[in-house]
């Protein structure tokens, strides 16, 4: 007996339609949840939503910079400010390594190729995502070598004021691109 007789062939769904008296015969393929999973995961709207959930969460981080700016003119420094960007660079770097490997879903869902204009957003999507995990490294580096100063017992002048700055600009940068990427994933035609 061969193995692959084995394997399911697709399942049989049947509708019932009693006002027409007819019965429509579907057929689902195996796996075909996982393929339904492939398409949401790949879909504008799921990127959508990431895309706008970051941004929040990048908003949320760069207001609580300021709040500390602003309140803590002259206070010592304060070891959690740093672990707010803790947080957000895990976020970045898991959405830059699935914009990254986008292309595996996009194989998933379009066996003989992806079209040339979901293909074109893959790549630039592939781009941010590589942006994303580069500046989500450089953020984890700063909040390392900003905790390592402090640690150290290295006291410089203004030192909390350069740390937070430095972390606002850098988030700002990030907001700025997931904007930009935001507004062609809006506008890109499917």
């Amino acid at each position: 007996m061969n193995n692959k007789s084995l394997k399911p062939k697709g399942f049989k769904l049947f509708v019932l339609n009693e006002q027409l008296n007819t019965t429509k015969i579907f057929t689902l393929k195996p796996h075909w949840e996982i393929n339904m999973f492939y398409r949401l995961s790949a879909s504008h709207i799921i990127l959508a939503l990431i895309t706008i959930a970051t941004i929040l969460g990048i908003v949320g981080i760069m207001l609580q910079q300021f709040d500390f700016l602003a309140l803590h003119f002259n206070s010592n420094l304060i070891p959690e400010e740093t672990s707010l960007e803790m947080d957000i660079s895990i976020l970045l770097a898991s959405f830059g390594v699935f914009l990254e490997h986008r292309n595996y879903l996009l194989d998933k869902i379009y066996p003989q190729g992806p079209p040339s204009p979901v293909k074109i957003f893959d790549d630039y999507s592939h781009n941010v995502g590589v942006i994303l995990l580069l500046m989500a490294i450089l953020m984890e580096i700063l909040d390392l070598l900003f905790n390592a100063l402090n640690n150290f017992g290295l006291e410089l002048a203004g030192q909390q004021y350069i740390e937070i700055s430095v972390l606002f600009f850098l988030n700002f940068i990030t907001l700025t691109m997931l904007l930009v990427y935001l507004f062609r994933l809006a506008s890109n035609k499917k």
